[in-house]
């Protein structure tokens, strides 16, 4: 009984719509300006009571309307009452070009913007894209000047779906990204819905399917908010059961296939072929013969291309030959309207068009403005450059200070390793004159001091030699270097950088190079390098990196070959000791 009564109540509603938009028509007649106020209010509800819209257009179908602008006016609102409840638009060209030719931009962009729009949609249902995207992009000129969101949303996603077509991914994205945009400046929830869905599905088809799965489930809260909520979630089930499917996760893709609460054409075709992948082939074939069944060319021919895969499978070749030859049919009839390269090159020309225009709209205000920004910008600049140039010379001087000071201290250790290096000679000496004294007890005990002595300014020299080389930023990579794990491919120095450290070696290590060379002439100039580094208390790892080596196997054979050099060809066990701490 509630029922009844609601329907009454709708009913009754409707027919008071129906007489009070006809009564304003049979008066607006008498004035023009009244008309269009009437036509403006129909627009006004056409998108939330389209069918009653329809039922008034369709009964004021025969009213004269003598003014070129509301005769327009009127035939645009008829065949968008049409296409939003999901008729055919092909049958009214001619009062669509009628439109078209009593609009101007002087007198409605945007009544003359959605016109373009539905121009291109007919050629749309006639299979010719470059018509499409020639009108398309004319509708989007004029959307763009007078800012509708909408109309700008509705069109570019319209586009991104001809370019899918087309297999122009690229321009696709780029045209559902300005769809997405538009969509949010109107704070449409459908057609953000479908911006991001159809986002996902350009990424699904160029095999990016993380971004893909992104965009899904971004669409899923959109698809929650609208009215036809229940087909929308069911179309992004579908959707992420294709994402998952193409994972090979063919059991969530089926759960989310379980998700869709009402199966059309479209669903059956993915459930089909996921059937398929998992070799239940009766299931297969029995979703796939629903899907073939779809008004929907590309559901069609999928569905035989799957449906020839499977009797393939099964040895019926002669089904499976009869589904190929379908397939091909089909697929030949829709390659017949892909005209790729001329829609991309209509995409770019109206790309930089719509620039041209652009700037070509640019007020002589903002051109007076745009010279105020810049005499700005440019004192700003100039400001900025005193102030970072004034900083930058602080720095600079800060800088030069700081290596002033280094170098000095550099130059103290220098001197300062220099006076142990004499005190070392000279003591050195006094050992040696010790050693020949008369009086042996008394030479003895001083001779022990004196090693003891000559012990202690060794030590402070290898402090201070370690010190010069631990300054160097080169020393610092050598140890970040030494904290990777040993493997082949373990970072080590570069030749320029060897070069530089056997440069700073020579310096630092002069004496003892020297030393080296007439203690054991045997010694080649990489094992004395060698020595040099193992003075640095440097590990085996680290030691390697510095000549050029990934692993330890290299510098252990080395330090044998050293050590074979200074034991057993020159004696010198006790040499050998104090570089390698052995």
């Amino acid at each position: 009984m509630h029922n009844n009564f609601t329907r009454h109540l709708y009913l009754k509603n409707k027919i008071h719509l129906i007489i009070f938009t006809i009564f304003a028509f049979i008066s607006g007649c008498k004035n023009d300006r009244i008309l269009s106020n009437q036509l403006i209010q129909i627009d006004s509800l056409i998108n939330d009571k389209t069918d009653s819209i329809l039922i008034i257009l369709e009964d004021l179908k025969h009213i004269d309307i003598f003014d070129n602008y509301n005769r327009a006016y009127y035939n645009l609102l008829y065949i968008e009452a049409q296409d939003k409840n999901g008729q055919s638009i092909i049958n009214y060209d001619s009062l669509l070009n009628d439109a078209i030719d009593k609009l101007s931009p002087q007198t409605d962009k945007y009544l003359l913007a959605k016109a373009l729009f539905y121009k291109g949609q007919i050629w749309e249902e006639l299979n010719e894209p470059t018509e499409v995207a020639m009108y398309y992009h004319k509708a989007i000129g004029l959307a763009n000047e007078i800012k509708d969101n909408n109309l700008l949303a509705r069109i570019f996603i319209e586009l991104g779906n001809l370019y899918i077509a087309q297999e122009l991914f690229t321009d696709a994205l780029d045209a559902f990204q300005k769809g997405y945009f538009h969509s949010n400046k109107s704070n449409n929830d459908y057609n953000t819905f479908i911006s991001l869905r159809n986002m996902g599905v350009a990424h699904l088809l160029t095999d990016q399917l993380d971004s893909a799965f992104t965009y899904f489930n971004n669409s899923y809260e959109y698809a929650k908010k609208t009215s036809d909520s229940t087909e929308l979630i069911n179309s992004i089930n579908n959707d992420l059961a294709i994402y998952y499917h193409e994972n090979k996760q063919y059991k969530e893709a089926l759960s989310y296939l379980q998700n869709v609460s009402e199966m059309n054409e479209k669903h059956c075709l993915t459930k089909g072929d996921l059937f398929l992948e998992t070799k239940q082939y009766d299931s297969a074939y029995h979703y796939l013969s629903l899907s073939e069944r779809s008004d929907n060319i590309l559901v069609q021919i999928n569905s035989w291309h799957s449906l020839h895969k499977l009797k393939e499978i099964q040895g019926d070749f002669k089904e499976a030959n009869y589904y190929l030859n379908k397939f091909i049919d089909g697929y030949d009839s829709v390659m017949v309207a892909t005209q790729t390269s001329e829609i991309h090159t209509i995409n770019q020309k109206y790309n930089i068009k719509n620039a041209i225009a652009k700037l070509e709209r640019q007020h002589t205000n903002r051109i007076i403005s745009l010279i105020i920004l810049i005499v700005l910008l440019t004192l700003a600049t100039t400001i900025i450059y005193i102030t970072l140039d004034r900083k930058k010379k602080v720095r600079q001087k800060i800088q030069e200070q700081e290596i002033l000071k280094k170098e000095n201290e550099l130059l103290e250790k220098e001197i300062e390793i220099s006076n142990l290096l004499n005190q070392i000679a000279e003591t050195k000496n006094t050992i040696l004159k010790l050693t020949y004294t008369n009086n042996k007890a008394a030479s003895d005990n001083t001779m022990v001091q004196k090693e003891n002595t000559l012990v202690e300014l060794r030590n402070k020299v290898e402090i201070l030699r370690s010190k010069l080389i631990i300054d160097k930023p080169l020393y610092k990579k050598i140890t970040k270097l030494a904290q990777q794990t040993e493997s082949n491919d373990a970072k080590v120095l570069n030749p320029s950088e060897r070069e530089e450290l056997k440069n700073i070696i020579k310096f630092v290590y002069a004496d003892l190079i020297e030393d080296l060379q007439s203690s054991c002439p045997s010694l080649t100039e990489e094992d004395i390098l060698f020595c040099c580094l193992a003075k640095l208390n440097l590990s085996m790892f680290a030691i390697s990196i510095c000549t050029g080596y990934s692993q330890t196997s290299p510098s252990r054979q080395r330090k044998f070959r050293i050590k074979k050099k200074m034991v057993e060809e020159t004696d010198n066990l006790t040499l050998y000791n104090s570089l390698f701490n052995a």
